[in-house]
């Protein structure tokens, strides 16, 4: 799979753990990206569509450099058993060689030599030069939990900023990320070098390959579980609280919530803990992983300072009734009828293509179940645990028509939020899957669910997509659209306009509408002309005022450079500035 595909996988994936990680820090969710992709992204990046995320966390594990080459602890076998545990740890470190080897063939001659061993560890890259301090995460194999990897990426990124003298910066400018990632790689980054510095390979030093890796990450949108509005988490989720113990002080871990407790163990300071409970008693309930161990117990809060709250939803979408949506939405959905294995030739054939080449197992696209379709079809049903029939069944026809299976599906609590927030979440759900064209210009099956069942070269979908979603939240709401929605920007406007909901450009620019009036999202029609529009989606996030508005949208056929016939739903940021933007509001 290629960088672009991988890190997209990455981002998407881990959206809402790495968006909070990265919240109140002068840190990136795109910079996680670069260096995930920069670390591991070599022997995880060919397995993400057959192994699962546990597999995929299993073998994120290498560097098998020794002396003389490397100048960190351990440099040899001999070392890292010199230290307490070491010999323990040299075995782990020796099992996850020969593991990756078996995924990653550049490590076929280290596990030839009986004294080679991994040093690093996680999908960030943990270095074993750690392991004195916090041989928890080692022996305990702590590199299979996501969290902990986060986690750990963040204190060291911190950490890296402090060695470069930036302790007490809130804010970091790109530039200034990289040489982040240089010192997390070499330990401090020379500014006069520029980015030719760090670990050298592929023709490039480490700083240049996250320069690169950052800027395909920042073109990459995807959209994370967010808070509708809410400061606090969303009721009905768990976070995973992540601390450590504040510098300077030394804390005790205790039998009961109180000083008089029997102490289990000291943590010294920077000694990461897990929160088992809420509230805002004196002592919190958590989990600590040790050298002896993984022990739970209590500590007193004051000794400790969040690292960062990594969400996990636990309450999922309802699935859609299918007895309740349009025929032509139904006719995306329905299994196809008559044969579809090899030989055929038909509409239906067509159908199964789309839906091969949306999820990346790229066929031509010309309604013949030919030897070529039938080699992409296995290597989709391998890659989904499908057996390997080559023909379609129910199963692997609903495996293939799942992402808009997803975007249907009923947003939790929808029907207690109000209405421009119910657009949002919807809006949300199609951006995670960021539908594509397929089959040529304005085809294939999203443009056909956005376009009433129509598909082709003249049905420019961004009005069909904006009024889509408009519509799918009212119908889950039970409510009548506010306006009818049409697959033309100009019809939406006049709609707008009769319906008093239409907000020109100088309403907002000038205050006299304030956008906050927008509630959580409103509609944005790009003027061309006095009396022509030609395009739209949903905007939210507003900020500023004046000709210094900015807003964040998710929009239909468009692209990385904002086109109005781009080709894919994505999310976006736009600015007034020197732009014509009118708006419908759905307050």
């Amino acid at each position: 799979m290629s960088s672009a595909s991988s890190i997209r996988w990455f981002k998407t994936t881990f959206a809402d753990k790495l968006e909070w990680a990265v919240k109140d820090t002068p840190f990136s969710s795109d910079l996680l990206c670069a260096i995930a992709y920069q670390e591991t992204g070599y022997v995880w990046g060919k397995y993400i569509q057959s192994l699962s995320i546990p597999e995929i966390l299993s073998i994120c594990v290498g560097d098998s450099l020794d002396y003389p080459k490397r100048k960190a602890f351990p440099r040899t076998r001999a070392d890292l058993e010199a230290k307490p545990k070491g010999k323990e740890m040299f075995k782990i470190a020796r099992k996850a060689l020969r593991l990756v080897a078996k995924y990653e063939s550049g490590y076929a001659g280290a596990v030839k030599n009986p004294n080679k061993f991994c040093h690093g560890f996680g999908i960030f890259q943990y270095d074993l030069q750690f392991f004195e301090e916090d041989p928890g995460y080692f022996l305990n194999e702590s590199w299979q939990d996501f969290d902990l990897c986060l986690a750990n990426c963040i204190k060291e990124l911190f950490s890296a900023m402090a060695r470069q003298g930036w302790k007490t910066k809130t804010v970091l400018t790109r530039k200034e990320k990289i040489h982040i990632a240089i010192a997390y790689n070499r330990g401090t980054s020379n500014l006069s070098k520029g980015f030719k510095q760090g670990y050298y390979s592929g023709g490039k030093y480490y700083g240049e390959w996250i320069d690169k890796y950052l800027r395909i990450a920042e073109g990459i949108s995807v959209v994370p579980v967010v808070n509708l509005g809410m400061e606090e988490p969303e009721p009905n989720s768990l976070a995973v609280r992540v601390y450590q113990v504040a510098a300077g002080s030394v804390s005790s871990l205790r039998e009961r919530a109180t000083k008089y407790s029997t102490e289990v163990r000291k943590l010294d300071p920077g000694q990461v803990v897990v929160r088992l409970d809420e509230g805002e008693a004196d002592y919190w309930r958590v989990e600590v992983n040790l050298e002896e161990g993984i022990f739970r117990g209590y500590v007193l809060a004051d000794y400790l300072e969040p690292i960062r709250a990594i969400p996990i939803r636990t309450e999922e979408p309802v699935a859609i009734d299918l007895e309740k949506i349009p025929g032509y939405i139904r006719a995306e959905l329905d299994m196809p009828t008559g044969a579809l294995s090899p030989g055929t030739k038909s509409k239906e054939v067509r159908r199964v293509q789309e839906w091969l080449t949306f999820h990346e197992f790229d066929t031509s696209i010309d309604g013949e179940f030919g030897p070529a379709t039938e080699r992409v079809l296995k290597r989709f049903q391998k890659a989904k645990k499908l057996g390997q029939s080559g023909s379609v069944n129910e199963r692997t026809w609903s495996k293939l028509i799942e992402p808009m299976k997803q975007v249907l599906s009923k947003p939790a609590g929808i029907e207690t939020i109000p209405y421009p927030e119910a657009v949002l979440a919807v809006a949300l759900q199609h951006a995670e899957v960021r539908p594509f064209e397929v089959g040529g210009q304005n085809c294939g099956p999203w443009v056909r669910l956005y376009c009433g069942g129509n598909d082709g070269e003249d049905w420019l979908w961004c009005a069909g997509f904006a009024t889509f979603l408009m519509k799918q939240a009212a119908f889950y709401r039970g409510q009548a659209p506010l306006i009818d929605g049409s697959v033309s920007c100009d019809t939406l406007a006049s709609q707008a306009k009769a319906t008093d909901r239409f907000v020109s450009r100088s309403e907002l620019v000038t205050g006299e509408f304030p956008w906050k009036s927008f509630g959580r999202c409103a509609v944005f029609l790009q003027r061309k002309s006095h009396n022509d529009w030609n395009h739209t989606g949903l905007a939210f996030n507003f900020q500023g005022t004046g000709e210094e508005i900015v807003f964040d949208t998710i929009e239909g056929n468009t692209n990385g450079g904002g086109s109005r016939n781009g080709g894919e739903a994505r999310r976006s940021t736009r600015s007034m500035s020197g732009k014509t933007y009118d708006f419908i509001s759905l307050a």
